[in-house]
């Protein structure tokens, strides 16, 4: 009876191991996923104004930006950022 009751508890503890390297897998797979998706950087395109006459400029657009995601600028690659 002991000798059954131990090969139960090992199976069962064999199966939670397996369980939990595969969540360990899934969460590592997900996370190098989400990290390749990150874009490099942004580029600041102002158009339809005349020479000289804008109100605001790349830089102040750029901090407005963090300021407004906490932090600095993440877009991943199947976002797309347009202002108007």
């Amino acid at each position: 009876m002991r000798k059954q009751r131990a090969i139960k508890r090992f199976f069962l503890t064999l199966m939670w191991l397996g369980v939990a390297a595969g969540m360990v897998t899934v969460v590592t797979a997900a996370m190098r996923v989400q990290e390749a998706n990150v874009c490099k950087g942004y580029n600041i395109e102002i158009e339809g104004f005349k020479d000289g006459m804008l109100f605001t400029s790349k830089e102040n657009i750029v901090e407005l930006l963090k300021t407004a995601m906490k932090g600095d600028i993440k877009v991943s690659a199947n976002q797309t950022l347009i202002c108007h």
